[in-house]
């Protein structure tokens, strides 16, 4: 075979491969999320992430003036920022029962589940066990119906690797899902610090079937 024939060969399969990698990715990129291969799972749910959901919360501490670090922000939206170093935290304790709400972008999908990382997960040790951590949670519909029993999280400031996440089941259809926190883990003065009431949550991820 000439050089020329093989060459011409090896560009007929590099343009053939890349033009099949263009299609996949614009394939993917046209479609539902249910054709995003990337967020199939071995159980046949996918991971919603903040193209599909939206997290709003009944209230939100306020962050730090003059502060550059995302520690210092406790937005909801740190909630699906898959980064375990920020965090949502409540503006006030358990007693005013805060709420987060889930808001689904997409229709016609079933939330199988949730993984919740209660507490301020950034490895600083003093830090979880100072803040509040979630410990009941109920779901409500929009309506504030209860649609379920209430679920108890795992303690993250307990040292153990195991109790960092805790999947919940939910089975729930609708483009509303409301989480109210009923009881805490409370928050113990650490380093010569204060404890703080203030309820925090590193992260959230939603799995849902389509």
């Amino acid at each position: 075979m000439s050089r020329g024939v093989a060459g011409n060969i090896f560009n007929l399969v590099i343009g053939a491969v890349f033009g099949a990698v263009v299609g996949l990715v614009l394939g993917v990129a046209l479609e539902d999320p249910v054709n995003r291969f990337w967020h199939r799972l071995k159980d046949d749910t996918y991971q919603l992430d903040d193209q599909d959901i939206e997290i709003v919360a009944s209230s939100t501490l306020a962050s730090q003036d003059g502060c550059r670090y995302a520690i210092c922000n406790y937005s909801p939206d740190n909630l699906t920022d898959s980064r375990l170093k920020s965090a949502w935290a409540s503006d006030g304790s358990v007693s005013e029962r805060p709420e987060l709400q889930i808001l689904l972008l997409q229709d016609s999908i079933t939330i199988d589940r949730l993984e919740i990382w209660p507490g301020w997960q950034d490895g600083d040790g003093c830090r979880m066990r100072r803040n509040a951590r979630p410990r009941e949670i109920e779901f409500l519909d929009e309506e504030s119906n209860r649609i379920s029993n209430p679920a108890v999280l795992k303690d993250a400031a307990s040292g153990t690797r195991e109790d960092d996440v805790t999947v919940v089941p939910v089975g729930w259809s609708s483009r509303v899902l409301r989480i109210r926190i009923n009881d805490t883990y409370p928050g113990q003065d650490c380093n010569g610090r204060t404890a703080d009431p203030d309820v925090l949550i590193s992260e959230i991820e939603v799995y849902a079937r389509y």
